[in-house]
């Protein structure tokens, strides 16, 4: 696991007692040296467990004896725990289970905690202190912070205990207090209290329509004509567009959902523009691809997404404000946000790719096209129909 620089030493703790017999190790354990060996007893937090164990183990050690080794779970350090924790996500992604984004994000989080903690520390030597030192350190100050830099950093330690998943390395970590989540009330109104609004406006809209070349101008059309994202745009295959009736039947690549959907009259005239120029795929796997770079690749490829990029160039070509917390998925908010209006959450949730855990969710087997239209009608008629909603 990368590191560039050397993580701070946490600040040792005083001594239990003044003849408490172990002194605290830089490693985050009690430590002994006897014989011209140092002898390891245990985390700083347990210093009694330590002390039981040195009792027990002094007059071996003084005869040259071997000593039973500290549990795995007593001297799994830091750096040990987040490598392992990142060779099983490693081995996801090579299956195709989780995206090398994910793997990258995790790796991100694993080396900011490493700079706070240390690689060396035991992680049975991590208590509340250390949780809220790394809080004052790496959430940027925003509750909506806060919550992100809580959910990511448990969970290595959460898998790491896992007794479903057959892990159980180590004991429960006691994050205390104050690591912990802000509710979603407080982090809406944080959002509104800084204006915060991640949809684009009808104006905003057109004018990245009028601006985009292709293939972003398609891409922009999905999103706002059915809640296309980066991925889905990046996914898309000719085989799930019916360009003749007019229709998508693209799945969801997050959740795998099956979604149906209208597409525009502009949507599929801007589909066909680009398919004329498309350029041969550089790989056999992505030939069935709707949208290549002109290199031939997935425009997201790896840690590469080229929609992002090209987005926000687009963005400050088309003269739209640049709004913290919002990208191309503002599109999907925004379609979202108009398509609200006709009232048929079931058919929304159909052509957003949405799964519910509903009791009618579970029963209904189909969507008719009619209401499916309707969705596609109330929000070509916002951004189309000379409305005035911005």
């Amino acid at each position: 696991m990368a590191n560039s620089t050397k993580p701070p030493q946490a600040a040792k703790p005083e001594k239990p007692y003044p003849n408490f017999p172990l002194y605290p190790h830089r490693n985050g354990q009690w430590a002994k040296k006897i014989r011209q060996k140092t002898y390891y007893f245990g985390p700083w937090p347990d210093w009694n467990v330590a002390l039981e164990r040195y009792e027990a183990e002094q007059d071996k050690i003084a005869k040259g004896e071997p000593i039973q080794p500290l549990s795995e779970s007593a001297s799994l350090t830091v750096g040990d725990l987040f490598n392992e924790f990142l060779n099983a996500k490693r081995r996801l992604v090579e299956r195709g289970i989780r995206s090398p984004r994910t793997l990258h994000d995790y790796r991100r989080t694993c080396d900011a905690m490493v700079e706070v903690f240390g690689d060396k520390r035991p992680v049975a030597s991590l208590g509340p202190a250390d949780f809220e030192k790394l809080l004052g350190r790496k959430a940027t100050g925003s509750k909506s912070s806060q919550n992100s830099l809580v959910v990511r950093c448990s969970v290595p330690f959460n898998w790491a205990a896992s007794k479903k998943r057959g892990k159980e390395r180590i004991e429960e970590v006691d994050f205390g207090e104050s690591f912990v989540k802000y509710s979603k009330a407080d982090v809406e109104e944080e959002i509104e209290d800084r204006g915060y609004r991640k949809d684009f406006t009808r104006k905003e809209t057109l004018a990245l329509l009028e601006t985009a070349t292709q293939p972003l101008k398609s891409m922009v059309l999905l999103g706002i004509n059915v809640g296309f994202g980066n991925n889905d745009c990046s996914t898309l295959t000719l085989n799930r567009l019916d360009i003749e009736n007019g229709w998508h039947e693209h799945r969801r690549p997050k959740t795998k959902a099956k979604r149906r959907a209208k597409l525009w009259p502009e949507t599929i005239e801007s589909i066909r523009e680009w398919l004329e120029v498309r350029p041969e795929a550089s790989d056999e796997k992505d030939a069935e691809l709707v949208f290549l770079t002109t290199n031939g690749r997935p425009w997201v490829d790896g840690l590469k997404n080229s929609v992002t990029d090209q987005f926000t160039k687009l963005l400050k070509a088309a003269d739209v404000e640049v709004v913290k917390l919002r990208g191309f998925y503002g599109l999907r908010f925004s379609f979202r946000t108009q398509a609200d209006e006709v009232l048929d959450d079931a058919a929304i949730d159909c052509v957003m790719g949405h799964k519910r855990s509903d009791m009618g969710s579970h029963y209904r087997q189909s969507i008719s096209d009619e209401r499916l239209q309707r969705v596609s009608d109330q929000v070509h008629g916002w951004l189309f129909g000379g409305q005035k909603n911005d």
